[in-house]
């Protein structure tokens, strides 16, 4: 059973790559695209349809978060978790998968998420619209490992 589940919609990422688009294909005349302006459009697809959500899914004693479809996704044993706490992620760190000042992110908005420190002492960062929410459903999951 899950026991959180939430998908977050990467306006983010979405609203500027449609933008890039239009100003690409909307400055240059039909019949001047070039291979360029086609590679160009391939890559902001495929970025746009890797990376257009963030779902975060707590079930099972661990924690599965994934961009779009899943082909880029990171799962986390409960276990393996020494605390986690909700944090302000500052606009300023990105979106998508980053490195930042206190660990590994995975982001799709600039708003809030949760840090989670592992036993091994290293950190890891799940952009959420909705922190606390995750941070007790991860805090009940962990419950749930230790008394069974």
């Amino acid at each position: 059973m899950i026991a959180y589940k939430y998908t977050q919609t990467g306006y983010w990422i979405i609203v500027p790559l449609i933008i890039a688009a239009v100003i690409l294909f909307a400055t240059v005349p039909l019949d001047d695209y070039t291979m360029v302006h086609y590679a160009l459009l391939l890559l902001f697809i495929i970025v746009g349809v890797l990376f257009y959500s963030l779902t975060t899914e707590v079930k099972a004693g661990r924690i599965l978060c994934y961009f779009g479809q899943g082909l880029i996704n990171k799962e986390i044993r409960v276990t393996e978790i020494a605390s986690c706490e909700p944090v302000k992620v500052p606009w300023y760190w990105g979106w998508g998968i980053r490195w930042t000042p206190i660990g590994w992110m995975y982001n799709i908005s600039p708003t809030g998420g949760v840090k989670i420190t592992f036993t091994s002492g290293k950190s890891f960062v799940i952009g959420s619209n909705e922190p606390e929410v995750l941070c007790d459903a991860i805090l009940d999951e962990m419950k749930k490992v230790k008394g069974a």
